[in-house]
C-alpha cells in the first residue's frame, strides 16, 4: 500500500490558484515569514531527534530531487534569531543541513549521489528555499515514522538547532514518539498544490541566542 499517495489524496490543502497566487514572488521578506500564526508570542523552533541516517559530507545545492520523482516539492521560509522577549530578527548566511528518506522510504546512506541531502545557506534576509522529492514514511524496527525532513542549522551567535518538519494530517504522527516527545505538531505544515505534481509549502524557523 502506497503511503504517500493515500496521505496526498487525503490530507493535501487543494488550492492550485492560492498557492500560485502566495508563491508568485520569488523571495518573501523575513519578517512576512517570522510572524507567528497566532496572537502568542513567537517562541524558538522546537529540536527533535537526528536519527540514525544523518551523513556527513552532504553537497552544497538546493535541487535535492533527480527530476523524475512523481512529486516534487518546494519548501521555502526562513531562519530568525533571538528570544521571545526581545523578539527574532533575520538571520543570514545561516547554515541548513538537509536529510530525509526517499518517495519509497529509504535513505541513501552511502552512495556518491548523497540523495536527498544537501545544505545550503540563507539569504541576506534570513530566506531560504529548496526542492526536493516529497518524502515516505518508514518503519525502522519498532517504529512506523511518519514522513519527515530532518533540519540542522548553525550560525554564528545562536544555539544549534536539529528538528524535523512534518507533513499536518499524516496518520502516522499520532503514534511516533518522537513527535509526541518533541511537539512534532508543531512542526507540522500544510502543503498546497501548484499543479500536477507540484507542491509548496513554508517553514520558518527561530533559533535562540547562544549564552
Amino acid at each position: 500500500m502506497n503511503h504517500n499517495k493515500i496521505f496526498r489524496r487525503n490530507f493535501l490543502i487543494a488550492g492550485t490558484s492560492a498557492a500560485l497566487a502566495s508563491w508568485a514572488s520569488p523571495t518573501q521578506s523575513a519578517t512576512q515569514h517570522a510572524q507567528p500564526c497566532s496572537g502568542s508570542p513567537p517562541a524558538p523552533t522546537g529540536a527533535d531527534v537526528a536519527g540514525p541516517f544523518f551523513r556527513d559530507g552532504s553537497p552544497q545545492r538546493t535541487i535535492l530531487h533527480r527530476g523524475n520523482e512523481d512529486e516534487i516539492l518546494t519548501v521555502r521560509g526562513t531562519v530568525s534569531g533571538g528570544n521571545t522577549d526581545s523578539g527574532f530578527l533575520p538571520v543570514p548566511h545561516a547554515r541548513i543541513e538537509i536529510w530525509h528518506a526517499s518517495p519509497t522510504g529509504l535513505y541513501d546512506n552511502d552512495s556518491d549521489s548523497y540523495l536527498y541531502r544537501a545544505h545550503f545557506f540563507t539569504n541576506a534576509d534570513g530566506s531560504y528555499a529548496f526542492e526536493t522529492a516529497t518524502p515516505m514514511g518508514y518503519r525502522d524496527g519498532p517504529l512506523d515514522r511518519p514522513a519527515h525532513i530532518h533540519y540542522r542549522i548553525m550560525a554564528d551567535g545562536f544555539k544549534p538547532l536539529t528538528t524535523q518538519l512534518y507533513f499536518s494530517g499524516d496518520p502516522k504522527m499520532d503514534g511516533d514518539k518522537f513527535v509526541n516527545e518533541n511537539d512534532g505538531y508543531a512542526r507540522a505544515v500544510l502543503l498546497e498544490r501548484l499543479g500536477p505534481g507540484r507542491f509548496v509549502t513554508s517553514f520558518d524557523i527561530r533559533l535562540e541566542t547562544a549564552t
